[in-house]
């Protein structure tokens, strides 16, 4: 009687586990890839959301408001709706800032000089990276809803290539998303 060596893995095996190996991974790469993606565009929607919002409130209630976008020491980034306080000669958040929950980069960039009067015109007009430093103010004209400060694009940059745009007409008002 002869006896067969039954100690080792037929060729077939090994390429059915390759092969569910290969699929497994293909989901988790795409799964990830879609996960990015909608973290990128839900920011930006809820970045236009908010301006919507703020755009509102401008021209129907009494008094200054604005919208910050900021990035805190965690590389979140938050919106914050403010009010200027006359007495205090400063903009006062009135509502809990938003953790967006997103730490890749948003950029802005003015199309035209005068548009944020803590960071030189230069940089905004080459773009800069929002930081805690370097925070954006948005506002509105109560009167005709054409923007004050802030106007430009915004670009939301996802970490699988995708950039959201978002940019916001001076005279008009109007915002729309890219």
């Amino acid at each position: 009687m002869i006896k067969k060596n039954l100690n080792g893995f037929s060729l077939v095996e090994i390429i059915m586990v390759m092969a569910i190996v290969a699929i497994l991974i293909s989901g988790i790469a795409v799964s990830t890839n879609i996960l990015f993606k909608t973290s990128g565009k839900k920011c930006a929607s809820i970045i236009n959301d908010s301006l919507t919002k703020l755009r509102t409130e401008s021209m129907a209630k009494e008094g200054r408001f604005a919208l910050k976008i900021i990035r805190d020491d965690t590389g979140n980034y938050s919106i914050e709706f403010c009010k200027y306080d006359i007495t205090e000669n400063k903009w006062v958040s009135y509502l809990e800032p938003k953790n967006l929950k997103f730490k890749n980069d948003i950029t802005y960039k003015a199309l035209e000089t005068g548009q944020q009067p803590d960071i030189s015109d230069a940089e905004i007009m080459a773009g800069i990276i929002i930081t805690k430093n370097k925070p954006i103010l948005i506002e509105f004209d109560k009167s005709s809803g054409s923007v004050i400060s802030g106007a430009g694009e915004y670009k939301v940059h996802s970490s699988n290539g995708s950039d959201y745009t978002i940019k916001l007409v001076k005279l008009t008002g109007t915002h729309y998303l890219e």
